[in-house]
């Protein structure tokens, strides 16, 4: 039975656009030509029949909300077409589509190629459409670079001609339903027991930390797993470009930015979020990786009573880390000299945390660094454990050890105001005491 169109002007209920979905979905599932094969060319001529059966609806529907619908109905009878084993297969953490014949995964931190082939180019494009069309975006030439979040909480990056030279490409990187903890990432070897119990204690002492690392390293998982740690009572409010992370914590608020339309209106920025955010009483802000101008409200915040913050950036170093975070809050705009820049770095951030993806693939924390104050015109950063790599074992895998810098940090009474005893993990340099990574 044919849904009835509702009075013109008139919004669809969901009850309504449910049915609507599940009709236009007998629809074609009834009027395909069983001679078709499998592939994108059954999924073509799906797409003329969906446009039929929508057309005897005799809706009115935007081109955008119809679209919307379209890719709905698509995704549930087509799923994602050769790609749809490989989102289902949970070693995968990552889909790199190239070209027709050229698609790879990373697994455990490695990239391999996977025997998977698109007909033609056309096909990349068709299934980046059902992307897409599913959550209301779009690709093509006056739109060729597009990053999203899809239904399931996956995250897509997407380039077509112009933009794509060699033609349409994809990335998809999957969502982790797994809440890490801290005693989960020593469970992964990314801790030790002693590192973990560290940085616990630096949470609870409420110092301000931030997260560095470089592209796939293991950032937002260390992150989420840092917020975790926070007193359940603590209100957390997590603050992202595209929501990522997976924060375990029975009081946690999150906001997501939003790129602008085609019209270049209705972005919501970090600074946006940021700003609204104070206004909702948080105990502590959790910022995913920070890119833009937004930092300079996260260090104000930060410099103006809000303890216990944590934010990641893309970094290879600590150094590198506060260099970076300098650079974003200049993008602010406003002729904020470099030194008070500095200065509200060294006020407001108490210590970077680096993690690195190492040869093997696997993700380790590589240091802890304090923000020890200015020399100059130069921030301090001391190093209070660094990872000194020792060779490969006979699996292949990299071992060493996070050693103490037989550096104290000036936090260490914040730290034993919270009841953690500093000296049982900090000796001297080269103290036997020195935590194994394996």
């Amino acid at each position: 039975m044919t849904p009835r169109p509702a009075p013109a002007g008139a919004p669809l209920s969901l009850d309504e656009i449910t049915r609507l979905e599940t009709w236009l979905r007998e629809q074609v599932q009834a009027n395909q030509d069983p001679k078709t094969g499998p592939g994108f060319a059954r999924e073509l001529g799906a797409r003329d029949i969906l446009a039929q059966a929508y057309s005897q609806t005799r809706l009115t529907l935007s081109d955008t909300r119809r679209e919307e619908l379209f890719g709905r109905v698509m995704m549930s009878l087509f799923g994602l077409g050769p790609l749809q084993p490989l989102m289902e297969d949970s070693g995968v953490n990552e889909i790199l589509v190239n070209s027709p014949g050229t698609v790879f995964v990373e697994r455990k931190g490695r990239l391999e190629m996977v025997p998977v082939a698109f007909e033609r180019a056309e096909y990349i494009q068709v299934l980046i459409d059902r992307l897409l069309y599913s959550i209301g975006l779009h690709a093509d030439a006056s739109n060729p670079l597009v990053e999203a979040r899809l239904a399931d909480g996956s995250h897509v990056n997407v380039a077509v001609p112009p933009a794509a030279v060699d033609g349409p490409s994809l990335v998809i990187r999957k969502l982790s339903r797994e809440r890490l903890t801290v005693e989960n990432l020593v469970a992964l070897g990314t801790l030790t027991q002693n590192m973990a119990e560290f940085l616990r204690a630096c949470v609870t002492a409420r110092l301000n930390i931030l997260v560095a690392g470089g592209p796939g390293s293991g950032k937002t998982t260390l992150l989420s797993a840092l917020a975790a740690c926070a007193h359940s009572s603590d209100r957390i409010l997590a603050i992202e470009e595209t929501s990522e992370m997976q924060i375990s914590h029975p009081h946690l608020l999150r906001l997501e930015g939003r790129l602008p339309n085609a019209e270049g209106r209705g972005a919501i920025t970090i600074s946006d979020l940021i700003r609204n955010g104070l206004r909702m009483h948080p105990d502590r802000i959790v910022v995913g990786e920070l890119r833009g101008p937004g930092a300079i409200d996260l260090l104000e915040a930060m410099n103006t009573g809000h303890e216990g913050c944590l934010f990641a950036l893309q970094a290879n170093t600590p150094r590198e880390a506060t260099a970076r975070l300098e650079t974003l809050c200049q993008m602010a705009g406003g002729a904020i000299a470099a030194r008070v820049i500095r200065e509200q770095i060294t006020t407001a951030v108490d210590m970077v945390v680096q993690i690195a993806r190492l040869r093997d693939g696997t993700r380790k924390l590589s240091g802890i660094t304090e923000i020890a104050g200015m020399e100059g015109d130069a921030i301090v950063h001391a190093d209070v454990f660094r990872f000194i790599e020792e060779g490969l074992n006979p699996q292949g895998k990299v071992t060493g050890q996070l050693r103490p810098t037989g550096q104290r940090p000036f936090f260490a009474a914040r730290l034993e105001s919270v009841g953690y005893r500093l000296p049982v993990v900090l000796g001297s340099q080269g103290d036997t005491i020195s935590v194994r990574m394996r």
